[in-house]
């Protein structure tokens, strides 16, 4: 079973017990049931503590120190600077050791004196758990802890039933059962007959698996099996059973309890391990030095200091012979020095690194962020030596339940017979609500067993309940029934115990809603229903197990048997009978949807079933369950028989609530680089819907592996089989090195020397987070190709996460497949296993310790978690609901895993960031003081004399410097708590070690070494033969040791205060205080202790020498830092080289410093944009130019001109012009007749928008397609015009539609739609080489162009010599440019090129730089597709796939483009081409590839697909392929998207070429071949005269021949090539400008947005520099754009006639309605005109009157140059709503462009009589509404038909609006005879049956300008009383027919006294031919149908004349 089951006995195979016999257990020396977990005694402790203490290699090291000092032979100090600081170190460390094991001591003693019952000789007595012993039979009451592991021999419970707890052993609180024999049972609590049990128990030997248990009873001559359901194990506690009785198997340390605890071990930290490694590099330097200096000392000595023996003798111990006493004096000199040099390595660096750690550790504890206030606890740090190990952890090892969860269930949401409940909807709009802890949940109150707690927020399924719905009552019922959850009383109120929490919460739901399960007997259950008690036998449970995944319990009640069933959906489906498909598919739907939601599901079902079945079922079921061979799978079989053809009933969706912040703080964990890993005990399914509600599973991942195989074959199947996936995904993913083993997650190497280095980094993406903005500048190697496909970061990492079960982890465990099992799991984002032990979750730890190097770090709640704590490097235990356990074995404890956030990324980084300060400082400074003694030894004849006095020498670490280095090391910041938290990537520094490593070291070292040199030569040097100006010697020892002592204190505080970043009062208080202290220790000691230095420096300093000297000598030793900073930090920040081949740029991003004073808002109705699956085109458009705004407003506002402009006129003035560029300026919408070859009539529509006229002319395509319309027509213009602007085309953006399938219609037809579409535009000023420049595009190419170019050429441009320039894309002979055709699909190869050999890009997306090995798949083969296909291959790419509309080819070994256009154009489809197979996957877009070209339509990737993408990169060869939400996944995978306005721009470059060409009349090249022909001959002569005059002409003359390349380009370049030349120019110089954007403002591969902020630059630039208006500013300043429309119906009359409307409600379709009515109104009274309208859209009231004549001026200006206004083409018409001054406005707008005068106005009719109106206009309108009326009325026929009497006498009227011409009307009606007797108004409404008085009416009116108050009889609303006619005037239709129109007015000379007879003459005719046909058709009284007929019949009547002219 490998490590995870080892065994405690290595001579025991199996254990035999007798019960109740200790003598003969006894002879088998079991362990005794004792704890120990202390490690010292009183005796042991000194010798052990000692012992391991110097084990520290620092302690052993001072220790030899001191023994060396002890002799006064070799030592210059006393042996007290050693002595006391280390019996200090030695003492403090003895006292916390001895407090720990005296805490243990404690708790063994606890758990060791807790009472237990045992059964002796037949009777009960009390024992102590440490007396419990194997055999012994033991009682346990309800609620103890068990004290061994027992197999159960009788429980109260009946049936041997007993719930036990065993949160101790796996953290779940749910109960579980467990049950003994049926035979021992019969014991009960007779103590008697349980004190006489004397059966054999022969089972397994101790391990440590929990969930298994093997063994066999034999008792009275029978053998009985025994599993692990009759096993209690210690730590569990019995719950809800009175008592049981069991017999001993395991005790003590046998038990699985203590199997399972890992041993403490001592935690060093890797600085620990790295200072031990220093110090023994130091020790063996401070040798080589002393080696040196004895050997120059008896150099010395032999050449020189023998003749110095009267002035300096001698020792007594040394030979007076020369050589033997340098010699001996050589050797003692030695040691001498050894002494004097080892302070290069004080004890004071282990006692100032325990203080540091000391204090950090109450910072941890005092911080107030880390208090959890409702259990009112705060973060622990329960260790001080681990600190700076939290900022380096690489590997999170999380426990789950209690952990992330907080181990609570709620029922949230169901599905009932297909109709889902827990959602809430607004009644109003039908938007899903969220829920909030401000909404209300369900009153439950009404039931009086209700739970306050529970929630439910959907009434729907109470009312459901409540009106007693079968569905639902069967529902509740099963959830009440089918479980094992216990019921009891507490305190009067009913509570459950369950084995899960998701059981009690479904029992709890079912509760609330009325249906309460009230008792469990053996045999039966009873619930009670809406106060209602039922009783159900129960006659079987087919438990739970994570094989069936499914439970089941059979019931009878009333002689019905049923069984409820529930489990996981799979299962459940699986066994549903056939039928009932609506139900089966929308509850489907509704679990798809839960579970996206992140809820756990169950789905629940029922079978009733016959009598005569059961009873056969159950016998076969006994024999089944008491059989001993093969019991699982027979009762596996049976249950088989019985759970099928169930029938559904519904879903349940219980959510495992998270702990707060558990997401967020995974997520900025995982941006740390730290790697989390959940090991629970819970099965599979609860711990994956948990990891996808804490994010650690998402839907975006790839896959998620499940490795759940039983024997360690099946593992390694399943291992192999994850492997080759992941390197299939990774085959085009960079590969990290594997010298990042000890750094990162990958690599599989336990040695240093198994490391590779790698040749060159490769740049890692920068990956923007979703919680956090940050940007990760990090640095990766690729490895080579032998290396493993192993350690992608995770921002890089394709998204594979892996799930592993305990039972297969016991094989990946195993030495066989350990590495298969890490080579997998390290290229998974996610790790997760489930069902595993404590002892395995340790050996997890352990396995990554080993083979990884990382720091790890364990967080658990439970008992079960200790060992997993003990073995990680740090152990941090949350004080949960599960014990104290796992925070007395932690280092660090929370109350909340959000708080780990804030432990590492603040603490932690704080911790590591300060300690590596402290020790870079530390060593610097102790090497600057050491190394002064060594230069002096060249001057003192390497005597071992000192620089300095020895007091100094002794409290130079303890009071001089100490404190200065503790504050940085306690204090410093390099950035605050808030940007910590904010950029987790500042994190990892700490995972490469970068702070502090063995070059940091070295740096320091040598450093130090350079500060000793200068402090002591440079005084030196002033001292040596120094005097003073008074004569005094300066030269001696003493001044000279206190000058050097100084300015080293002066140095070192200096340097500290470079060093430190964040100041606070203690460092102030420290480091300027030590300073001063030095100066006042050394007075005191020098003058009133008397020491031997007295006077020395106080005479140096009064002397000019010193303060000069320090000067020089400070500025020396600081320059080169501040040099070294400024140069590599502020002017060149090159990156930080680890130890490895990673480099790590400064990683805090310039966002910090965003300015953001330009705050653009994206529009709300875009707000949906982001997320939408399938958004409008347009609005796609418009959402990436707001996002682009955004980015770059900012830039804009600064770059206004002018010093006088404010900022927030600068502000408006960009809001304005960006306003204008988002808006489409002009649109026209266009329906003409076609003539079918059939001769069938059709009417054409086709589209044209001119989006920007910024610069003109507009450019884009004319496209037949069935997807044509106005949004996708203003889509692509807009697309256009940033297209245009992307690349530097002097375009505005323009775009042409047909709605046509172009496959449908003849060469002939089609001819005829393009010439009609191309004379509509024209004659509306849409075309034209100076205006509107259309190309080819989808279904148009060569030849359409060519018709549109002969079609203008030959009308509107006959006179214009430009004018084949007004279209791009022709035939060559007419106008064409070589290489029009192929340009898109040139521009998409030379677009990728640019990007695909940029490193850093190709390592972003996760490739390699060049074509070379590059697959390619095309979406689409049309033009673009093919020519792309072309280019790419070319280039070397290989094309795998083709998709096309009708069919997808895919071959993996590449498919030839040549062959397969000959296939496609002999066969017209790609769909059976032999050189590929047919593509039979759901989408060949989401086979893995290098690039992705989507070349047909919009919108092919978006939410739903965008996650199933694999291509590295996408091309955009089509417009729009992507919206915005795929955008955005496709970003987050770090996959390269190049957009379609940059990679698309080839065509319309191309284009600008051609207009160009056609402007100028010329060929490119035409005019310079000859010329450069000549220049290149003579560049060759040259050459070759050159060669001659060098070499000679020996031999003859020396030929100069070009290459076969250059004799092709030997005369000039060619239209082609100049035109490939160009564009491949304009494609290289646009990319690089996108580079350059996205890497300024920190975009990453958004690339769509840098182009976007590129191409707004240059658009506003235009508008800016050109000083271009914007359409209308207020006279407030603000910006606002206006939106006018114009629309003209019917074709079959010249002029048209329409009216102007302001209104703010406006639409485009509103104004084509009131058009087409204007047409229709005109036919019906004949006229020679057809309709038309304008309107603008907005309130005139809003307005003031300068405004408005802006407006009016800009709206007539636009109308005119598109031919929509003027004579004889559109005539205004009067409006109520413009005042004659609005007329005057248009009229002057008009003379101005036109040059007319006033007499010539007649495109106005309604003027004033003063500008040739006509007197009677607005009589007219109430003139032909009377005669209508009139004529109607005197219709005897019609009159009789509704019922009223011919003429006007007697008849009534009413009136609503009380305008002019509603007043004329009214007052011929009161002179006809009629009656008014009611008038509404839009404020009151006056009524009165008798009659109202007309004239008076009018007077009050126009006196008070209402009529309220005007009679006593009012109305409050508009109620139509009974009345003969009503007069609407102001609703709807403006007249009746056709009375009023104004077309006599057109007659200037038209005698007015003739307009009434007119009017009348028209209306007769009109109205009698409308009676004919209400008699023809019979229609009755519809008079509106008989008048459209009348105007149809009249307009085909003009139709048919206007055909056969």
């Amino acid at each position: 079973m490998g490590r995870s089951a080892r065994k405690t006995h290595n001579l025991e195979s199996q254990r035999r017990i007798h019960a109740n016999d200790r003598i003969y257990n006894s002879q088998f020396k079991y362990a005794n049931n004792y704890i120990k977990t202390s490690k010292y005694s009183v005796l042991t402790f000194l010798p052990l503590n000692l012992f391991e203490q110097f084990q520290r290699l620092a302690n052993f090291y001072f220790l030899c120190l001191l023994v060396l000092q002890l002799i006064p032979a070799i030592s210059s100090l006393t042996p007290i600077t050693t002595a006391i600081p280390l019996i200090g170190v030695l003492a403090l460390t003895a006292v916390k050791d001895a407090y720990d094991d005296f805490q243990r001591h404690m708790s063994d003693s606890q758990v060791n004196k807790r009472r237990s019952q045992a059964v002796r000789n037949g009777k009960l007595v009390q024992e102590r758990w440490a007396s419990v012993q194997v055999g012994d039979i033991i009682r346990m009451d309800n609620d103890q802890f068990v004290a061994a592991d027992i197999l159960l021999l009788s429980t109260s419970e009946p049936n041997g039933l007993c719930y036990i707890e065993t949160a101790e052993l796996d953290g779940e609180t749910n109960l579980k059962c467990r049950q003994c024999l049926t035979e021992t049972a019969e014991m009960s609590n007779d103590d008697e007959k349980i004190g006489a049990f004397d059966g054999e128990i022969i089972c397994e030997t101790p391990n440590n698996l929990l969930n298994k248990f093997e063994g066999t009873l034999s008792w009275k001559n029978k053998q009985y099996s025994l599993d692990n359901d009759k096993i209690i194990l210690r730590g569990c506690v019995l719950r809800n059973t009175q008592w049981c009785y069991g017999v001993v198997i395991f005790a003590g340390k046998d038990t699985k309890l203590m199997q399972n605890s890992g041993k403490t071990k001592f935690k060093r930290t890797s600085i620990d391990r790295l200072l031990n490694f220093l110090i023994i590099g130091i020790v063996f330097f401070l040798l080589s030095m002393c080696l040196f200096c004895m050997v120059a000392c008896g150099i010395w000595e032999s050449l020189v200091g023998r003749y110095f023996q009267t002035f300096l003798p001698w020792d007594t111990l040394v030979p007076s012979e020369p050589l033997g006493g340098a010699t001996i004096i050589a050797l003692l000199v030695f040691f001498s020095y050894a002494i004097v040099l080892n302070t290069v390595v004080p004890i004071s660096l282990y006692v100032s690194v325990e203080v540091i750690r000391f204090v950090q550790s109450f910072l941890i504890n005092w911080d107030e962020q880390m208090h959890d206030e409702k259990s009112n606890t705060s973060a622990k740090a329960r260790t001080t030596t681990l600190n700076e190990e939290l900022g380096q952890i690489e590997y999170i090892f999380s426990d789950k339940t209690g952990t992330l969860t907080q181990n609570i269930m709620t029922f949230n949401k169901c599905s009932i017979a297909g109709q889902s409940y827990g959602d809430i909807y607004d009644k109003n709009t039908g938007e899903l609500i969220e829920i909030t802890d401000a909404i209300e949940p369900i009153d439950f109150s009404f039931n009086e067993n209700y739970e306050p707690d529970f929630k439910f927020y959907d009434k729907s399924l109470l009312d459901a309940v409540q009106r007693e719905d079968s569905n639902c009552h069967e529902f509740f019922r099963l959830l009440a029934l089918c479980h094992t959850v216990m019921p009891e009383e507490r305190n009067g109120r009913l509570e459950y115990q369950a084995q899960s929490p998701d059981e009690s919460a479904l029992v709890s739901a079912a509760r609330n809603f009325g249906f309460v399960f009230k008792e469990r007997a053996p045999n039966s259950i009873t619930i009670e229903v809406m106060g209602k008690r039922e009783v159900y036998e129960l006659l079987c449970i087919l438990d739970f197990n994570n094989v069936r995944k499914r439970m089941s319990v059979i019931l009878r009640k009333d002689g019905q048997l049923r069984l409820y069933s529930k489990g996981a959906d799979n299962v459940i489906y699986e066994r549903l009978r056939a039928g009932d498909d609506e139900i089966k598919r929308k509850t489907q739907e509704h679990l798809n949807k839960f579970a996206s939601e992140g809820l756990r599901t169950l789905c629940l079902a029922f079978r009733d079933l016959d009598e005569v079945f059961f009873n056969d079922w159950k016998y076969r079921h006994q024999e089944a369950a008491l059989s001993l061979e093969g019991r699982d799978e027979r009762l596996e079989a049976i249950y088989e028989e019985i759970e099928r053809d169930l029938v559904l009933i519904g879903v349940t969706a219980i959510e495992d609530k998270l702990q707060d912040g558990v997401p967020q703080t995974i997520a900025n964990l995982s941006l740390g680089g730290m790697k989390i890993w959940v090991l629970t005990g819970d099965k599979q399914e609860t711990a994956i819907n948990v990891g996808y509600s804490c994010q650690l599973l998402t839907d975006e991942m790839v896959d998620v592996f499940i490795v759940d195989g039983i024997t360690a074959e099946d593992v390694q199947q399943q291992l192999q089989k994850f492997r080759e996936s992941i390197r299939i995904m990774n085959t085009y993913q960079p590969r990290s090195p594997a010298n990042q083993l000890g750094a990162s997650n990958g690599g599989i190497s336990g040695t240093e020397g198994g490391r590779v280095s790698t040749p060159q980094p490769v740049a890692q993406p920068p990956a923007v987070s979703v919680v956090t903005f940050s940007t990760e500048l990090e640095y990766r190697g690729g490895s080579q190709d032998n290396t493993p496909d192993s350690d992608l970061p995770e921002e890089m990492n394709v998204g594979f996460a892996i799930v592993i079960n305990g039972h297969s982890l016991v094989h990946c465990l195993n030495h066989q497949l350990e590495h298969m099992f890490l080579e997998v799991v390290s290229q998974c984002r996610s790790v997760i296993c489930c069902r595993v032990t404590p002892l395995q979750k340790a050996l997890v730890v352990e396995l990554i310790k080993k083979h990884k190097h990382a720091v790890t770090l364990a967080i658990g709640d439970g008992a079960n978690d200790v060992s997993m704590i003990k073995a990680a490097h740090i152990g941090v235990g949350i004080s949960g609901q599960e014990g104290m356990q796992a925070v007395l074995a932690s280092d660090y404890s929370i109350a909340q895993f959000r708080f780990l956030e804030r432990l590492l990324l603040v603490h932690g980084r704080w911790s590591y960031y300060r300690m590596c300060n402290f020790l870079r400082y530390f060593f610097n400074k102790n090497f600057a003081f050491t190394l002064c003694h060594f230069w002096f030894a060249f001057f003192c004849g390497f005597s071992a004399q000192t620089v300095f006095d020895e007091m100094f020498i002794s409290v130079y670490n303890l009071f001089y410097t100490s404190l200065p280095v503790l504050a940085l090391g306690i204090f410093d910041q390099d950035v605050n708590d808030k940007n910590s938290l904010l950029y987790p990537q500042l994190y990892r520094p700490g995972h490469l070690n970068l702070f502090f490593n063995k070059k940091e070291f070295f740096r320091s070292a040598l450093h130090g070494c350079f500060t000793s040199l200068v402090l002591f030569l440079i005084p030196y040097g002033t001292y040596k033969d120094g005097l003073s100006p008074n004569g005094h010697v300066l030269s001696d020892y003493m001044l000279l040791g206190s000058v050097v002592a100084t300015i080293l204190i002066i140095v070192n505080t200096a340097q500290i205060a470079l060093d430190t970043s964040y100041w606070t009062v203690f460092n102030h208080i420290t480091v300027w205080g030590s300073l001063l202290w030095y100066f006042v220790l050394d007075y005191f000691y020098n003058y009133i202790i008397g020491g031997i230095f007295v006077g020395s420096l106080s005479m140096a300093m009064q002397e000019a020498n010193f303060w000069f000297t320090t000067v020089i000598t400070v500025t020396i030793c600081i320059m080169p830092v501040l040099a070294w900073r400024f140069y590599f930090v502020d002017v060149f920040p090159i990156p930080v080289k680890s130890s490895g081949s990673v480099d790590l740029l400064r990683i805090l991003p310039a966002a910090l410093n965003a300015r953001g004073y330009a705050d653009h808002q994206i529009p709300d109705r875009l707000k949906d944009v982001p997320t939408a699956a399938n958004p409008r085109f347009f609005d796609m458009v418009e959402y990436f130019f707001h996002r682009g705004c955004q980015i770059v407003e900012d830039k804009l506002v600064e770059g206004v001109k002018g010093t006088r402009i404010s900022l927030d006129d600068r502000k408006k003035k960009v809001r304005g012009i960006l306003t204008l560029m988002e808006q489409c300026d002009h649109i026209i919408e266009i329906a003409f007749p076609l003539r079918r070859d059939t001769g069938e009539y059709e009417i054409i529509r086709g589209y044209r928008a001119q989006h920007s006229t910024h610069r003109t002319p507009c450019k884009g395509g004319i496209r037949f397609s069935m997807d044509v319309s106005r949004d996708e027509v203003k889509a692509l213009s807009a697309l256009m015009t940033f297209k245009c602007a992307c690349v530097d085309v002097p375009f505005g953006g323009g775009k042409a539609g047909i709605k046509i399938n172009p496959k449908e219609y003849s060469d002939h037809e089609l001819e005829k739609i393009t010439r009609r579409f191309t004379l509509e535009l024209a004659k509306k000023g849409f075309i034209g080489p100076g205006v509107d420049v259309p190309a080819p595009d989808m279904g148009t190419g060569e030849r359409e162009m060519s018709w549109i170019a002969d079609t203008y050429s030959k009308t509107i441009g006959h006179l214009d010599i430009n004018a084949h320039a007004c279209v791009t894309g022709k035939p060559i002979n007419q106008g064409g440019i070589h290489g029009r055709i192929s340009a898109t699909g040139r521009g998409v190869f030379h677009g990728l090129e640019n990007f695909i050999n940029e490193a850093n890009y190709m390592a972003m997306c996760g490739t390699t730089p060049g074509w070379g090995g590059k697959t390619f798949i095309v979406q689409g083969f049309g033009n673009v597709g093919l020519h792309t296909m072309r280019y790419l291959h070319r280039a070397g790419a290989v094309c795998i796939g083709i998709i096309e509309h009708d069919g997808s080819i895919f071959n993996p070994d590449g498919i030839d483009p040549k062959a397969l256009e000959e296939y496609r154009n002999d066969n017209r489809t790609i769909v059976g081409y032999p050189g590929a197979k047919a593509y039979e996957g759901e989408s060949l877009m989401f086979e893995p590839c290098d690039i992705f070209v989507p070349a047909a339509v919009e919108k092919v990737i978006n939410s739903d697909n965008a996650h199933k993408i694999q291509a590295k990169i996408i091309a955009e060869a089509a417009n729009g392929p992507t919206t915005p939400a795929a955008d955005k996944i496709l970003i987050d995978r770090n996959i390269l998207v190049i957009p379609d306005l940059y990679i698309n721009a080839g065509g319309v470059t191309v284009s600008f070429f051609e207009w160009l060409k056609n402007l100028n009349h010329v060929s490119y090249g035409r005019l310079t071949f000859k010329y450069e022909r000549e220049s290149n001959y003579h560049l060759l002569e040259s050459v070759q005269e050159s060669l001659e005059r060098r070499f000679g002409r020996v031999g003859g003359r020396i030929p100069v021949t070009p290459s076969e390349s250059f004799q092709k380009r030997i005369s000039g370049a060619s239209e082609k090539d100049i035109v490939h030349s160009g564009l491949d120019y304009t494609m290289e110089r646009s990319a690089r400008a996108i580079m350059k954007t996205a890497m300024k403002f920190n975009l990453g591969l958004d690339l769509r947005t840098a182009a976007y902020v590129n191409s707004i630059e240059k658009i506003f630039t235009t508008y800016s520099e050109a000083e271009l208006n914007v359409p209308l500013t207020k006279d407030c300043g603000k910006v606002e754009i206006v939106k006018g429309f114009c629309a003209r119906h019917g074709l079959h009359e010249k002029l048209h006639l329409g009216s102007i409307t302001f209104n703010s409600n406006l639409e485009q379709h509103d104004v084509e309605g009131y058009a087409s009515l204007a047409t229709f109104k005109h036919a019906i009274g004949n006229l020679p005109s057809f309709g038309s309208h304008c309107g603008i859209q907005i309130d005139p009231a809003t307005y003031s009157t300068e405004e408005l004549r802006r407006l009016l001026s800009t709206f007539i200006s636009a109308l005119m140059k598109n031919n929509f206004f003027g004579n004889q083409r559109n005539i205004f018409e009067h409006e109520l709503n413009l005042k004659h001054n609005m007329y005057t406005w248009i009229t002057e707008e008009y003379s101005k462009i036109t040059g007319n005068t006033d007499e010539e106005m007649s495109f106005i009719t309604g003027k004033s009589v003063l500008n040739n109106g006509l007197q009677n206009y607005k009589a007219a309108i109430g003139d032909g509404t009377i005669f209508t009326m009139e004529y109607f009325l005197q219709s005897e026929e019609l009159m009789n038909k509704i019922g009223l009497s011919k003429g006007w006498c007697d008849k009534t009227f009413i009136i609503k609006g009380m305008g002019e011409i509603s007043t004329y009307v009214v007052e011929i009606l009161a002179k006809s005879g009629c009656k008014c007797i009611g008038i509404i108004e839009d404020d009151i409404s006056v009524y009165d049956k008798k009659g109202i008085d007309i004239q008076e009416a009018l007077e009050y009116y126009s006196k008070h300008g209402t009529l309220s108050n005007y009679l006593r009889m009012q109305l409050d609303s508009n109620v139509w009383y009974k009345q003969d006619v009503i007069y609407p005037y102001g609703y709807g239709e403006r007249r009746a027919i056709s009375g009023g129109r104004n077309y006599p007015e057109l007659t200037e000379n038209f005698d007015h006294a003739m307009i009434n007879s007119v009017i009348q003459t028209i209306i007769r005719d009109s109205a009698s031919r409308i009676i004919k046909i209400l008699d023809e058709f019979n229609l009755g009284c519809d008079i509106r149908t008989a008048a459209y007929i009348l105007a149809v019949e009249n307009i085909f009547e003009k139709l048919k004349t206007t055909r056969q002219q």
